[in-house]
């Protein structure tokens, strides 16, 4: 097959996959389906090698679609590729009893195809309709275990979304309409920086993608949804869809340097990395300490994105390989968690050696990819000051994965455990590539600079402080149990949603004596937030395929028309 019809394939196949898997009778291979439909994008991005060139057009699709792989790209594809099918893999069996399994196939299917349709996309409309597909399929895999937990942190999440939809929408009408009508990503990106609307453009862009990247803030989504959804859907959530916004950041943001919009973007990653350890160390399940841990992470992400934005030379490179390690160990780590709920004895052991090493990974112990990744973004114009700012960080997050790793789940804890034998493949596989992958991928300026004895170092005392502090802390720690106060799961989403609760018993209180007020509240009490029998209905159909298939469809139409007006 020629690398277009490999390309095509690698979009379409997960779309074919998806609606096949949600008929009564194909879906009994729903969960083959899911384990196999992210390999022709594997193939794509293998075949392409280091400097991939490659473009097709479909004029008849949407506004002229436009679908390709570049240099940018490509280490996005392959990571988002390598942890789909792991993770497809690995729901194959850990669902294999659920019996609303098929259902969440679709969905994950769903969400893949929009995941790649936006990593190969290569003009606004195909990035922001993919963009779109993959974010609110999500709410399906966010909501599956079901039950008062899940619906409230799915409600959550689909309220980010659609703040994120809103803005990125608004943002790239902003950017075509600054580009002349062009809807080539790259022209947008250039046409932006000279566009009178630059600043207001690039703060809808950077806070729509932001809140898919996990900024700072913009967050509060991320610990609910994952530590609430199946662990194969808590791995991609955080290993492949929050690169998502950081590909954002990538394909628009003017080529000129704009210094000004770096120093915040570094400054708001930085405050990203220490708060997501600081109230990662705080929680009591392992999913929620890894969410935490992916927020602190993912601020490291927005420094490199900031030193982009202030003139770093090579600092694309440097964000795209820190981005495709922590996906992979990321990724990795989550699928842990369940491999742990089902392994106990000899190989708990091996299973707890190989999250340690993860973790070390992670926290950029030397002559790991962590090691790499954090030398490449420190070589990507990053000063001193950032730069030791940036290791401290690492002291943080060693602890944070320390606190991951004492509260590995044991086997009286897994629902899954008849999936064990057949969970260990999919982990295994991913946390060799975590190690393999990015020094396939580092410039050879970042090898040299892990090798030497000055980087050696640099990478490893910020991993013993760290270490020694979890040390001490675990030496001294009440006998009956953990000391600090747990910061809710959520945090800022739970605020916002109990000053809503708060405000609205207030509005309750208020004396309202005119007849016409009152029956205006009594009507927007049926708007309310409050689920009674009537929302529930609402929810229900609106929930339907029909009705989302729809809306989604409206919404295209509705971008079309601002699109060809703006």
């Amino acid at each position: 097959m020629s690398a277009r019809g490999l390309l095509l394939v690698a979009v379409f196949l997960p779309l074919v996959a998806a609606g096949l898997a949600a008929v009564r009778g194909p879906r009994r291979w729903s969960g083959a389906l899911a384990s196999v439909a992210a390999l022709p994008a594997l193939g794509l991005a293998l075949a392409a090698g280091r400097s991939p060139s490659l473009e097709v057009e479909l004029p008849w699709l949407l506004l002229g679609t436009r679908l390709g792989l570049d240099a940018t790209s490509r280490p996005f594809l392959l990571a988002t590729s390598l942890l789909w099918t792991a993770a497809g893999v690995y729901a194959a069996s850990y669902l294999a009893e659920d019996p609303r399994r098929h259902r969440f196939h679709a969905l994950f299917l769903a969400a893949l195809a929009g995941n790649l349709g936006l990593v190969l996309s290569l003009d606004v409309v195909s990035f922001y309709t993919a963009y779109a597909v993959m974010s609110f399929s999500t709410y399906g895999l966010v909501i599956h275990a079901g039950g008062p937990e899940a619906e409230r942190a799915a409600r959550v999440y689909m309220g980010f979304v659609v703040f994120s939809e809103v803005l990125v929408l608004a943002g790239l009408v902003f950017a075509v309409a600054a580009a002349g009508g062009a809807l080539d990503v790259r022209a947008v990106a250039a046409g932006l920086g000279a566009s009178a609307w630059r600043d207001m453009a690039l703060g809808l862009l950077l806070a729509g993608f932001g809140v898919k990247a996990g900024v700072l803030g913009l967050h509060a989504w991320l610990p609910l949804a994952h530590a609430l959804a199946p662990t194969p859907a808590s791995a991609v959530l955080s290993g492949a869809m929050l690169k998502a916004g950081v590909l954002g950041w990538l394909r628009v943001l003017p080529p000129s340097p704009l210094p000004s919009w770096g120093a915040v973007l570094v400054g708001v990653g930085l405050a990203g990395a220490f708060a997501g350890a600081g109230v990662g160390f705080t929680q009591r399940r392992p999913k929620a300490v890894l969410a935490y841990s992916s927020v602190s992470q993912l601020g490291i992400i927005t420094v490199g994105v900031g030193l982009l934005l202030s003139g770093g030379t090579g600092a694309v490179g440097a964000v795209a390989l820190y981005a495709v390690h922590h996906a992979l160990a990321k990724g990795a780590l989550f699928l842990g968690v369940g491999v742990a709920q089902a392994a106990d004895g000899r190989a708990r052991r091996w299973l707890l050696g190989g999250l340690a090493l993860l973790s070390l990974s992670l926290a950029g112990a030397p002559l790991t990819g962590g090691a790499l990744a954090k030398a490449a973004l420190k070589g990507a114009g990053a000063g001193p000051a950032v730069s030791l700012a940036l290791s401290v960080a690492a002291v943080g997050s060693t602890l944070v994965l320390a606190r991951f790793l004492w509260l590995v789940p044991r086997p009286e804890e897994g629902r899954h455990a008849h999936g064990g034998p057949r969970l260990w493949g999919p982990w295994a596989a991913l946390t060799v590539l975590a190690f393999a992958a990015v020094w396939g991928l580092a410039p050879d300026k970042a090898v040299a600079k892990v090798l030497s004895g000055n980087g050696a170092w640099a990478a490893l005392w910020p991993v013993l402080a760290g270490s020694a502090v979890a040390v001490a802390l675990w030496r001294w720690r009440p006998r009956d149990g953990w000391w600090l106060p747990e910061v809710p799961t959520g945090d800022v989403a739970l605020v916002l949603l109990r000053a809503g609760a708060w405000l609205r018993d207030v509005g309750r209180r208020l004396p309202l004596a005119r007849p016409r007020v009152q029956g205006r509240v009594r009507f927007a009490k049926t708007w309310s937030l409050a689920r009674g029998p009537w929302a529930e209905a609402m929810e229900a159909r609106l929930g339907a395929w029909r009705t989302l298939g729809l809306a989604l469809l409206v919404l295209v139409g509705l971008y079309v028309v601002l699109l060809a007006t703006g």
